[in-house]
């Protein structure tokens, strides 16, 4: 192979990295991102050997992108920076544009959020400059998009989807518009409208063509559905989810999907099983980069543990019986299990400045002292998410608190 060839000359292995560079856009619309860096390290040591050049700028560029998919954004950011200064030092635009957007990605998934939305500026207005790149321009657009979620903030969102439609439209651009309408499935699921959002994500199925995008739009739609509680359509759409992963080795989606499947468990009555596969997942993300993982898998056990509570869903009898294991270890112990992990999602949330989370869990909080019948302390959640959710305009999940207060005695 001529990647492997011994004693080629500057020249030609500047060449062998330009190649690399335009090779990189098709596993990364593929999702292929496991084969994508493995294919960049093998290079590794010659482009290190060429210097600060602008091929080896970009190289460094794709060999983070690939690395926050495969859930290193630790390494991510490194390489990433050290793409930033090739770029410095190079006066490449475009090369810092990149850096930045994708750094803007790695800090959000480290929890850096004011690093994280100075990269994405700093990436929307070189793509301003530059003009002529449309990926650079609605992709810095969706970076400011990601990290919105993340942090559960909808107020900011409404100006970003216009423009990114709007170009969208203009360009004719279908991948423009499919993370357009990530980001209006976002702004909607930030706020607690989970009908709206599944609608904008389904509108992103229908215009996406790169698999990467489309299991994408998929993976969005499987979130909200989830949230929703229609477990058959989330049982229609996984099987497909899965085998893409299989096919491309992709890890991106395999977090959210084993957590689906494991409350799918719990949902079809094998308490146990959901469980113990959750706890496996929350000891894999203990030492992820991937601060949100953490995040979203104390929510999750923190909101099975609600549902058992709840007294119009209580466990069947033949449940118990096949189950009981979880009836001794957890559901005995349900409300302060959901106590517990709601907390942390709480102070997970107030540590990062993700105020939409902290005002979810917060309502959870007052829920389950509703349950409990603490209405003193539900009294005071509910209020304090109220206060949250009209901050941050998440109005769905406003109502929802004003609804669950107004029936406190």
């Amino acid at each position: 192979m001529m990647l492997l060839q011994q004693g080629r000359s500057d020249a030609e292995n500047l060449i062998i990295v330009d190649i690399l560079n335009r090779w990189a856009k098709v596993h990364y619309y593929r999702g292929s991102f496991v084969e994508l860096e493995s294919l960049l390290r093998s290079q590794e040591g010659i482009v290190e050997l060429l210097g600060n050049k602008t091929q080896c700028g970009m190289y460094y560029a794709w060999l983070g992108m690939s690395l926050w998919a495969n859930g290193q954004s630790g390494s991510s950011y490194n390489y990433l920076q050290k793409a930033r200064s090739i770029g410095d030092e190079t006066n490449s635009k475009m090369i810092i544009g990149y850096a930045s957007i994708w750094l803007s990605f790695t800090c959000a998934d480290l929890g850096s959020f004011t690093e994280s939305i100075s990269f994405a500026q700093e990436g929307y207005e070189i793509a301003c400059q530059i003009k002529t790149d449309h990926y650079l321009y609605f992709k810095s657009l969706f970076a400011f998009s990601y990290n919105y979620a993340w942090v559960g903030n909808p107020a900011h969102y409404k100006p970003i989807v216009k423009e990114m439609i709007e170009y969208g439209e203009k360009h004719s651009h279908t991948r423009c518009l499919v993370v357009a309408y990530w980001s209006e499935g976002h702004m909607y699921s930030t706020a607690g409208d989970s009908e709206a959002a599944i609608r904008s994500y389904q509108k992103a199925i229908e215009v996406a063509i790169d698999p990467f995008y489309h299991f994408s739009s998929q993976l969005n739609s499987l979130v909200r559905l989830f949230q929703s509680g229609r477990m058959d359509q989330i049982k229609a759409i996984l099987p497909d989810m899965l085998k893409y992963c299989d096919d491309t080795d992709n890890c991106f989606f395999n977090y959210t999907i084993d957590a689906i499947s494991a409350v799918l468990e719990i949902n079809n009555g094998y308490l146990s099983t959901g469980m113990k596969e959750l706890q496996a997942i929350k000891a894999r993300t203990k030492d992820s980069d991937f601060w949100f993982q953490n995040l979203i898998i104390e929510y999750t056990v923190a909101k099975v543990y609600l549902e058992v509570l709840k007294p119009s869903e209580p466990i069947s009898i033949l449940t118990m019986i096949r189950n009981p294991g979880f009836v001794l270890k957890h559901a005995f112990f349900a409300a302060k299990g959901a106590e517990k992990h709601l907390k942390k999602v709480v102070l997970m949330g107030n540590e990062k400045g993700a105020i939409g989370w902290v005002a979810q869990a917060t309502l959870d909080l007052g829920i389950l002292c509703k349950i409990k019948k603490r209405s003193q302390k539900a009294s005071e959640y509910l209020e304090e998410a109220i206060r949250l959710f009209s901050k941050i305009e998440a109005y769905c999940y406003q109502e929802q608190a004003e609804a669950e207060l107004s029936e406190i005695p």
